[in-house]
C-alpha cells in the first residue's frame, strides 16, 4: 500500500510539474519544525520542503525552533507569526495539540487549510485539529516496533530510554511503547531526560549507567541524542558492553550500525515527509485534490542487511 501510494504521489508530482498553475499564480506556505542545524532529522525535512518549493509555484517560509522553544509555548509564538501573515496554508506537527488545536482550528475557521506532518493529533475526533491530511507515520506503534525487535537480537537485562524533546507528543509516544514492551517482558526501564544539550545527555546518562551497571541497552529516539550516547559508552569502555537503538538517522547513526554499536534504527523518511507535505498543499490550493487522510512514510526498521540502501538515502538527501 505504501509503495503504491508513493508512486501515486510521483505520477501526480510530475503531472502538476509540466502543468501551469491556475492563473500563474504562486502559493504562500508557512512550514514549522526544529531549526536545521539544531536537529539532522529536520535539517532533512527541510531539504524535502524546498525541494518541492523548486519544483512548484509556491513560496515556502520555513519558520525553525531552536532547542529550547520546542515546547507549548514555542510552538505557540511561531504558530501566532504563521498565521498572522494570512498565508495560503499552514503546514506543522502537531507536537503539543492540546495547546497547539485552539489556535490551528480558528486558522482554519478564517480559511488557511493546514496540512500536518511527522505527528498527528491522535486525539478523539470531538476535539482534534481539523487539518486536511497527515503525511509521517504512526507513533504510537514506532516504539513498540524497534523494542520487539532489538529483543530478538539480545537479551535485555536492564535498559533505559533517553528523551531529547521531553514533553513531546511522537518522542512521549516512543517512549510509551518500548515501555509497554520491557514491562510486558519484566524487563527493568526508567525514563530520562536527555534535552538536547550534549552535555546534559551525558551527564543524565552517565549517571544512569552509573548507578545501573548491569545496563546492556539504551534506548534514545533520535540522531540528536545518538552522538552522546555513542560518546559516552567510548569514554567509559562500554563499547560492546552496551548497545544502543533509536530512531531516524544521520551519519554517525549509520556509523553505530556498521560497528555493531547500535542494533537498530527506525526510519521514517524526512525528505519524503517535506517534500509530499508541500506538493498536496498546493495540490489542494491548485487544483482541488484532497489528501489522504494520512500519508504513511515509515515506520521502515534499518541493521546491517538493507544498511546499503539507506546509505544511498542519505548521500543522496542527508537523512532517512
Amino acid at each position: 500500500m505504501r509503495k503504491s501510494m508513493f508512486a501515486v504521489l510521483l505520477m501526480l508530482a510530475v503531472a502538476v510539474v509540466v502543468t501551469a498553475a491556475p492563473a500563474g499564480k504562486t502559493y504562500t506556505y508557512y512550514a514549522i519544525g526544529v531549526q536545521p542545524g539544531v536537529d539532522t532529522f529536520f535539517a532533512t525535512v527541510y531539504k524535502g520542503m524546498k525541494a518541492a518549493e523548486a519544483c512548484f509555484p509556491v513560496t515556502l517560509n520555513y519558520l525553525g525552533l531552536q532547542g529550547s522553544e520546542v515546547n507549548a509555548a514555542g510552538l505557540a509564538n511561531k504558530l501566532e507569526v504563521a498565521i498572522a501573515a494570512k498565508p495560503d496554508g499552514i503546514i506543522t506537527g502537531l507536537w503539543f495539540p492540546e495547546s497547539m488545536s485552539k489556535l490551528l482550528n480558528d486558522a482554519i475557521a478564517k480559511g488557511i487549510p493546514v496540512l500536518a506532518y511527522n505527528t498527528p493529533d491522535t486525539r478523539s475526533d470531538d476535539v482534534r485539529t481539523k487539518y486536511i491530511g497527515y503525511v509521517g507515520q504512526d507513533e504510537r506503534t514506532t516504539g513498540e516496533i524497534l523494542a520487539k525487535a532489538t529483543l530478538t537480537k539480545t537479551k535485555i537485562v536492564r535498559t533505559v530510554v533517553g528523551l531529547m524533546y521531553p514533553g513531546s507528543t511522537p518522542i512521549e509516544n516512543r517512549a510509551s511503547g518500548i515501555m509497554r514492551v520491557m514491562s510486558a517482558n519484566n524487563i527493568p526501564i526508567e525514563k530520562l531526560n536527555l534535552t538536547t544539550d550534549p552535555a546534559t545527555a551525558s551527564n543524565v546518562l552517565g549517571a544512569y549507567l552509573t548507578k545501573y551497571p548491569d545496563t546492556n541497552v539504551v534506548f534514545v529516539l533520535g540522531p540528536v541524542s545518538v552522538n552522546p550516547a555513542l560518546q559516552l559508552l567510548k569514554e567509559r569502555g562500554l563499547i560492546g558492553k552496551v548497545s544502543i537503538a533509536t530512531f531516524d538517522v544521520d551519519q554517525k547513526t549509520l556509523d553505530g550500525i556498521d560497528s555493531g554499536t547500535i542494533i537498530y534504527t527506525v526510519i521514517q523518511q524526512p525528505f519524503a515527509q517535506g517534500f509530499i507535505s508541500v506538493e498536496q498543499l498546493y495540490l489542494y490550493n491548485a487544483f482541488g485534490v484532497l489528501p489522504p487522510v494520512s500519508t504513511p512514510t515509515g515506520p521502515t526498521l534499518v541493521d546491517k542487511s538493507n544498511l546499503d540502501i539507506v546509505k544511498k538515502q542519505l548521500a543522496a538527501t542527508g537523512g532517512s
